[in-house]
């Protein structure tokens, strides 16, 4: 099965419980490729109320009523059973133009004083390929301002003989974010080590 592009890969997120007939419908009538679900109806340790479709269920082998798991139909995945527990699973995928993309569901109980939980830093951490001590400081300082991150994919902004990297980024206030469109790094030689973003 060849890569699918970002766009056509339909997901849908669910706290299911005994609601499974309504994801059902979303993973065959909408062609819903991914189901996050949250607290899943359990059984004896097992999933119920996924029907016979060709579903492929992702969750932690090692828990007998997980809150969280990821119904795939369709779609090329690679469960990361590293990064899973009772309350998250994730899996990996390649999307066309986009490359490697890590999906999750997480359930994130309300009572829990530790939000996002450890177990969701580490995931996001893994997933944060090169980012570095200042980079984590960055994200940290964006999350507190009116400030996003234009950037869209990994294309790296930065190349030299010994190494290239994303280190350029575009800042956009909340109120003109929606001006900026298409976003993207140009092939075009820019005869510097940083390249065009346009």
């Amino acid at each position: 099965m060849e890569d699918r592009p970002w766009y056509d890969l339909g997901m849908v997120h669910m706290k299911v419980h005994h609601a499974s007939a309504i994801l059902l419908r979303n993973l065959t009538v909408a062609h819903t490729g991914i189901g996050l679900i949250q607290d899943p109806w359990v059984v004896k340790g097992a999933i119920r109320g996924l029907g016979n479709l060709l579903l492929v269920c992702f969750r932690n082998p090692k828990e007998q009523r997980p809150r969280a798991c990821i119904a795939v139909k369709g779609v090329n995945v690679l469960p990361l059973l590293d990064f899973a527990t009772g309350d998250l699973m994730a899996v990996q995928t390649e999307l066309e133009d986009v490359g490697r993309v890590v999906i999750a569901s997480a359930y994130l109980p309300y009572d829990s004083t530790d939000n996002p939980t450890r177990e969701v830093q580490r995931l996001v951490e893994h997933c944060m390929l090169n980012t570095n001590a200042r980079g984590v400081r960055l994200l940290d300082y964006l999350a507190g301002t009116d400030l996003e991150i234009m950037n869209v994919g990994n294309t790296p902004t930065f190349r030299n003989a010994a190494r290239e990297e994303v280190i350029d980024l575009t800042l956009s206030s909340t109120k003109i974010a929606y001006l900026i469109g298409e976003w993207r790094v140009s092939d075009e030689p820019s005869l510097s080590d940083h390249s065009l973003i346009i």
